[in-house]
């Protein structure tokens, strides 16, 4: 976790892809709407 408010979180997950196994950071962030976590966005993979 990177980042975190009341309804609010940013995560960075590190992401196998490809052969020979690269890895490629990526945020995703999270919000809370009705007592639910969603995503609200993320970055995509190259």
């Amino acid at each position: 976790m990177i980042y975190q408010r009341k309804n609010i979180c940013l995560f960075e997950f590190t992401v196998p892809y490809g052969e020979p196994k690269m890895y490629e950071k990526v945020n995703i962030t999270f919000v809370k709407i009705n007592n639910q976590w969603k995503i609200n966005s993320f970055d995509a993979v190259h």
